[in-house]
């Protein structure tokens, strides 16, 4: 028996978030509908501001939420395959892995692969790739590599 998966809309908002600044690319907001030379804000980017306004967007339209959520299972299928195949342990060393070792083009797929699985403990797994994910980006930013 598969588990259904979760939709964009029922992320916790930090979540959200992370989801759409790591793997939505401005061609993927534009599809959406979501990208805009012209919405301005002095105190954020054109990426930052329009992956808000989408977010804001889900959150009082369940049908844009749903798209989104479609949108992401279709750009990281395979992901979406592979993980729902894979048993909670082996997705536990997978993100281990990860976190050792981190490559950035597999993190959007994992990511989103992991935070909408329907199994909690999965899901869990997608909350702790995003905080190390975060810690490592941070870090870097800062320079403290050990982050």
């Amino acid at each position: 028996m598969t588990t259904p998966s979760r939709c964009f809309h029922d992320l916790r908002r930090p979540l959200q978030t992370t989801v759409l600044r790591v793997c939505l690319s401005e061609d993927d907001l534009s599809e959406l509908g979501f990208w805009d030379d012209v919405r301005r804000s002095p105190a954020l980017s054109p990426g930052v501001l329009n992956r808000s306004c989408l977010r804001r967007a889900c959150m009082e339209d369940p049908h844009l939420a749903r798209l989104v959520t479609d949108h992401l299972d279709l750009k990281y299928l395979d992901t979406l395959v592979l993980v729902a195949s894979l048993e909670r342990a082996e997705l536990d060393a997978m993100v281990r892995a990860w976190c050792e070792k981190p490559e950035g083009r597999s993190l959007p797929g994992l990511l989103w692969s992991l935070l909408s699985d329907g199994r909690k403990k999965v899901h869990a797994l997608g909350v702790r790739l995003q905080h190390e994910a975060e810690a490592i980006a941070l870090g870097r930013l800062v320079g403290d590599l050990d982050a």
